[in-house]
């Protein structure tokens, strides 16, 4: 399994990379303090006004991810759920409008190891597949999630699963062409790999 999560986290796009690159670029990490003063005002704003504002969410949902990166993911967790249970009111459990709260819910929950990601990231993967389909790289990048999730909480069984399913995917988004051998062969030990792990 190990040599396939490697080889996984070769070949797969870099867009954990550049999620990270962002992150750490993001100028308003240079202030947290001030920020954080800023928006905590706000927020006993919308707690008075409401959640219809667009404004009134997007503060909530800033103020969240400020807490992320604080560490305090107690208080973050209380923002999100009130956001995902809004959106979930106003769009319904199949709308695609909810990813955005459901991917914040479960990022929440996977920063503090709690397994009750897994939960949400499993809905993620539902309605990402539902309307971009179960071959998608958006549905690729569920799965990567949900392996790395699993592969926390010690359940190595679904781990692997989920990142064999990160093979396939990107095996049909991006062919090997039999004109270049060396990818093909690269590719093997994830197939021996995982062969080995099927038959134990």
């Amino acid at each position: 399994m190990a040599v396939a999560a490697d080889l996984c986290l070769f070949y797969y796009p870099a867009w954990a990379v550049c999620v990270r690159i962002n992150h750490i670029l993001d100028p308003q990490r240079k202030y947290p303090a001030r920020l954080q003063s800023h928006l905590e005002r706000l927020k006993i704003a919308v707690e008075k006004t409401g959640l219809a504002p667009p404004n009134a969410r997007l503060t909530l949902r800033r103020l969240g991810h400020l807490y992320l990166r604080l560490g305090r993911t107690n208080e973050a967790e209380p923002l999100f759920l009130k956001l995902f249970e809004w959106q979930l009111q106003q769009h319904g459990p199949n709308a695609f409008e909810i990813v955005p709260a459901l991917q914040d819910v479960a990022s929440c929950y996977s920063t503090a190891n709690q397994a009750e990601g897994i939960k949400y990231s499993m809905e993620l993967l539902r309605l990402t597949e539902s309307h971009h389909g179960p071959t998608s790289s958006q549905a690729g990048k569920v799965h990567f999630s949900l392996a790395w999730k699993y592969r926390k909480q010690k359940q190595f069984d679904m781990a692997e699963r989920h990142f064999e399913r990160v093979c396939e995917i990107r095996r049909v988004q991006t062919p090997l062409p039999l004109s270049r051998p060396s990818q093909a062969q690269a590719l093997m030990p994830v197939t021996t790999a995982l062969n080995d792990s099927s038959t134990q």
